[in-house]
């Protein structure tokens, strides 16, 4: 599963996926680009705090 990638292209359509499901093509890219740390370390961030929450749930 690609859920946790920034990668908009993906052909898998999966019903909880947040992408558009529209699957673009583009010549050229024409977005700004995020640091791959910062991707990175924000992605562990916020999965922390997902998982802390469930904290004591069995």
């Amino acid at each position: 599963c690609m859920e946790a990638t920034p990668s908009l292209a993906c052909a898998n359509k999966c019903v909880f996926c947040w992408r558009h499901h529209t699957n673009p093509v583009g010549k050229s890219w024409r977005w700004k680009l995020d640091d791959p740390l910062q991707i990175v370390d924000a992605a562990i961030d916020q999965h922390m705090k997902m998982i802390k929450q469930m904290k004591g749930v069995p």
